[in-house]
């Protein structure tokens, strides 16, 4: 299953539009992105992800109970489907919300792990608590499973039915659950609890001892009357775990996290000859090898804040060449260790997965120092699901299967004819210390 937001506009007014499309796993790597074998199921300007996917996933449990017949051309019989989801993909923040997770600002900034940050007056001064801070981000917190997150959203829900829903916030920062289907009904039992409070709230102290007990049973009757399943619909999917099953997306992890930030940084440094300079670096690269068009060089430094990811992978691959001597030593670092592990992401296919695993290791390691060095003030929060790579490369396979683009690409394209009044609204975009962190962790996670 793959969701993600995009415009529904034809101009470059963000319109937002929430699409739910799926892909068959089973496929062959090489087919299993073509356009044809992506299914379009839905898109809304109005209702969120998470309602969207109620019936989906009701509609996939019902065939997993019943099976789908359809007509085998090639056995020439009727056969029985029987379909589950091996996987979500999207981009971290909409995992996050299929995970009932806080997010990636939250204390407990990972979705896959108990990874959370710390200050510094948690570790040692010095050079000491620098390592310890590289060592302790480097390892994989106590994973997160589907069954404790229902049992927190049990705890939050059973604190709102005690008359507490200001409880709610507290206990989502110190798990990093948060469930934002459930935040809907968190919503109205609270406006319920709040105005038989207000009614209340001039009454002695022993009315109000029993009061509680009143308010309890008025929002237990309340409870009574909204739907059986107030969680998550993800939660509900047989042997799916969002938790364990969201592998990373490279195009909004890599290209458009790390590189889209790095690149900005390194023209920013640049003065009007730098950037000459830069320009004729690209624009004298032999792109032969690339199967691409000769790079411009005009448009990638000029309009750096405005490429997409198709250009980022150019210059991931032009890097080595164009940036020596142009940025400090300890950001031309950064870059070479970038560009030793980008190719270990966008394996097509693994032959060896031990050796495939042992390798990767060494190449995260030489990233998170060289990016600690150079850019010691963004080196917090989250890294997080790179550290899960060698679960999801066992799990899932090469991680490049993961990738979204042919995804945005069907769903950009059909949603733009759709031409939705809606009011435009102003797309968020991460800082670049939050982006860059998740790719490190995240990296980390996936090897």
């Amino acid at each position: 299953l793959y969701c993600d937001d995009t415009s529904g506009n034809v101009s470059k007014k963000w319109n937002k539009h929430n699409s739910v499309l799926l892909t068959f796993a089973g496929l062959p790597r090489r087919k299993i992105q073509n356009l044809s074998n992506i299914h379009f199921l839905s898109t809304s300007n109005i209702a969120p992800p998470l309602e969207m996917m109620e019936y989906i996933i009701f509609t996939i449990q019902k065939g997993g109970e019943d099976g789908i017949p359809v007509w085998d051309c090639l056995l020439d019989e009727e056969i029985l489907l029987v379909p589950w989801v091996l996987a979500f993909q999207g981009d971290n923040p909409m995992a996050s919300e299929f995970a009932s997770h806080i997010g990636m600002k939250g204390k407990y900034f990972c979705r896959i792990c108990h990874a959370f940050g710390s200050d510094s007056s948690q570790r040692p001064p010095g050079h000491a608590g620098e390592l310890q801070r590289l060592e302790d981000f480097l390892k994989p917190g106590v994973p997160r499973s589907k069954a404790e997150t229902i049992r927190n959203l049990e705890a939050q829900l059973k604190r709102v039915l005690e008359g507490a829903p200001s409880a709610v916030n507290h206990m989502a920062t110190e798990t990093g659950t948060k469930d934002k289907y459930l935040q809907h009904f968190i919503d109205q039992l609270s406006e319920k609890c709040r105005k038989i409070k207000d009614d209340l709230k001039n009454s002695s102290r022993g009315e109000r001892m029993s009061t509680d007990t009143e308010i309890a049973s008025a929002l237990q009757a309340m409870r009574h009357s909204l739907p059986a399943n107030l969680f998550n619909p993800a939660l509900m999917v047989d042997d799916f775990d969002p938790h364990a099953d969201s592998p990373v997306e490279l195009l909004h992890v890599v290209l458009l996290g790390v590189v889209k930030y790095w690149w900005r940084d390194a023209v920013s440094r640049q003065d009007s000859e730098g950037r000459k300079k830069l320009i004729a670096r690209i624009n004298s690269v032999d792109s032969g090898g690339l199967s691409i068009k000769p790079p411009e060089g005009h448009i990638l430094v000029h309009y750096a804040g405005s490429l997409v990811g198709r250009d980022f992978r150019v210059i991931l691959e032009m890097a080595p060449f164009i940036l020596i001597n142009m940025i400090p030593k300890r950001a031309y670092e950064a870059w070479l260790s970038l560009v030793r592990l980008a190719p270990l992401l966008y394996q097509p296919e693994i032959s060896d997965i031990d050796k495939y695993m042992a390798s990767s290791p060494v190449k995260r390691l030489r990233l998170a120092e060289a990016y600690q060095k150079n850019y010691r003030r963004t080196w917090r929060t989250p890294f997080s699901t790179s550290l899960h790579r060698r679960h999801f490369g066992i799990h899932n396979g090469s991680i490049n299967q993961s990738s979204t683009s042919s995804f945005t690409f069907l769903f950009t394209s059909g949603v733009s004819a759709l031409r939705s009044s809606m009011q435009p609204k102003d797309l968020n975009l991460t800082t670049q210390s939050s982006v860059s962190a998740v790719f490190i962790r995240t990296v980390t996670h996936q090897a």
